[in-house]
């Protein structure tokens, strides 16, 4: 075989490098007129305050689109959102089967279940322990522990060597719920050989013991029996273990349990179906909490990163149907704040503390745990698995280069950054290759955008200068034929004198028509022009900000 059709094993991230979510990797095999693709993880990101509008971000699959006869399918390593949560939105573009646990498929099988091509997709349910051959690629799905049922480390293997995608994992002795992270299949992948570790940097900086969520349970029972009045606990919807260890605290602290957020009642109702809550209490909805006792109630709530439209942030403002809490009432944190997330939760912190409702977070009592690796974890799955080849993904730019600092103290032979877009070849030779399409989707609406093409940017500049509207009509000869109509939004209603803005406005608009020669008023775009300009001078004098200004001209005869 020569070497211009030498088959190469490759790998490319397109989400889920130097940032928290949106993962989305690809995995390559075969000569470059000959390769086969398959994609791990799906998932999405939250925006931020800097993108209005937006429900969800995706990485770009521009890439892969043009390869899409090439692709033979996406693998999931688990269900969290920031890992699957984008296939109800792209799998139309992609259109390939989806390999996933039962667990996995049950989750993503409700949320396709909302769309219009439920019935096209097909899901390969894989347990977890076995392995399946996709094309030239043999996938074993190794059980891990994590804050979620069923979650996979991928042994990706082809004929020229193994790679292990280590997904979301940590080591728990006591896990609750699921499988414990499988340590003696790991080492007899490192005894086998394994090219490359692709691995969770999220707690590289993090050093010793994670608690088990046997011991998360028992705090969250102190908490429960120690706190007053009626207690909401909010935790992620999707961490099955959390959420059966608030029950089980719940119960055992002789306490009624309601439930509020169709989430979270998805996330039991699969447990259930999957043989996961065998021995659960009654639960009561949401609807049923004014019938209650008020002081014997623990209430699970969505909402533990302050989104806005989440149970909890209803609950804090006093805006939610159902849940209504007192003075003295409790709420406690069964999780730990997203970078970028800070100011969310803050804002709920205060309006609760407004409202004289007690907050217990996990920075007073052992009432939550990671559910990623602290860095002695990772060091022991570089002994146990002894890449050539370490990838850092899962984290933000500084994680990154942490965990590669780490790998190379530890002895790896080649330590890798790859960025988002970033080409890298596992074998024959270890190289990167340059770069492919890469960025990311943002879900406006029903819409799909590209981040760098869409309205976005426009809003933002909106909610920074306001914008302003002036309507004038002119007939054919330039006389001004109906009153000019101004409109604003976002603009103060005073200047630093105590002048109306909008009044200066509309006596600028007069101003400009009054000057305006007809010749220049029958020219559209010079008028349009002289009035834009007018009025935007006019509003930096009055505000010192340049606001957005739309000039709608009309003739009629």
């Amino acid at each position: 075989m020569g070497l211009k059709n030498q088959q190469e094993f490759l790998y490319i991230p397109l989400g889920g490098v130097g940032e928290i979510g949106m993962n989305m990797y690809l995995y390559g095999f075969g000569d470059k007129h000959d390769r086969k693709w398959i994609m791990v993880d799906c998932g999405i990101a939250f925006p931020d305050d800097s993108q209005p509008g937006i429900e969800s971000i995706m990485a770009d699959t521009a890439f892969i689109e043009n390869e899409i006869d090439n692709l033979l399918g996406i693998v999931i390593t688990h269900a969290h959102e920031d890992h699957q949560g984008g296939l109800n939105k792209l799998w139309p573009l992609l259109d390939v089967p989806i390999y996933a646990t039962p667990f996995s498929a049950n989750l993503i099988n409700r949320k396709f279940a909302e769309t219009d091509f439920a019935d096209e997709v097909e899901f390969i349910n894989v347990n977890q322990g076995e392995s399946v051959d996709i094309g030239p690629f043999n996938v074993e799905f190794v059980p891990v522990t994590h804050s979620i049922p069923e979650a996979n480390a991928l042994a990706i293997t082809t004929p020229l060597g193994t790679v292990v995608h280590t997904g979301d994992w940590k080591l728990d002795n006591a896990p609750v719920i699921g499988k414990k992270t499988d340590i003696t299949r790991l080492k007899q992948l490192g005894d086998q050989g394994v090219l490359a570790l692709v691995g969770d940097s999220t707690n590289v900086f993090r050093s010793g013991q994670s608690p088990t969520e046997v011991e998360v349970g028992q705090g969250l029972e102190e908490a429960i029996k120690g706190a007053s009045g009626c207690i909401a606990i909010t935790s992620f919807a999707s961490n099955a273990a959390r959420v059966y260890s608030v029950i089980m605290a719940a119960e055992r602290a002789d306490k009624q349990v309601v439930i509020a957020g169709r989430s979270l009642w998805r996330i039991i109702d699969i447990a259930r179906e999957e043989g996961y809550f065998k021995d659960l209490p009654t639960l009561y909805d949401q609807n049923d909490f004014k019938n209650l006792s008020h002081d014997n109630l623990v209430v699970l709530v969505t909402g533990t990163q302050g989104e806005s439209r989440a149970a909890l942030a209803r609950i804090a403002k006093g805006e939610h149907p159902a849940i209504k809490l007192k003075s003295n009432d409790t709420v406690i944190f069964s999780s730990k704040t997203i970078p970028g997330n800070e100011k969310s939760v803050s804002f709920i912190l205060n309006e609760l503390a407004n409202a004289d409702i007690n907050v217990i977070t996990s920075d007073q009592q052992t009432i939550h745990v990671t559910g990623h690796p602290l860095r002695e974890e990772m060091i022991q799955m570089y002994g146990w698995l002894k890449p050539q080849i370490a990838i850092p993904v899962h984290g933000e730019a500084i994680h990154v280069r942490e965990h590669m600092n780490l790998a190379k103290s530890l002895g790896v032979k080649n330590v890798i950054k790859a960025l988002n877009g970033t080409i890298v070849q596992l074998a024959p030779k270890v190289k990167t290759q340059g770069e492919v399409e890469h960025g990311r989707i943002y879900e406006d609406g029903n819409l799909l955008t590209p981040a760098w093409g869409g309205p976005v940017k426009e809003r933002r500049k909106l909610s920074f200068v306001g914008v302003v509207t002036v309507s004038v009509v002119f007939d054919q000869k330039g006389k001004l034929r109906a009153e000019p109509e101004v409109f604003s939004m976002g603009l103060p209603e005073f200047d630093d004198d105590g002048q109306s803005i909008f009044d200066l406005i509309v006596d600028k608009v007069d101003e400009i028509i009054d000057a305006m020669p007809k010749n220049t008023r029958k020219k559209q775009n010079a008028a349009n022009e002289a009035f834009r300009i007018g009025v935007r001078r006019q509003v930096e004098r009055a505000w010192g900000k340049k606001t957005i200004v739309k000039i709608m001209l009309s003739y009629i005869d």
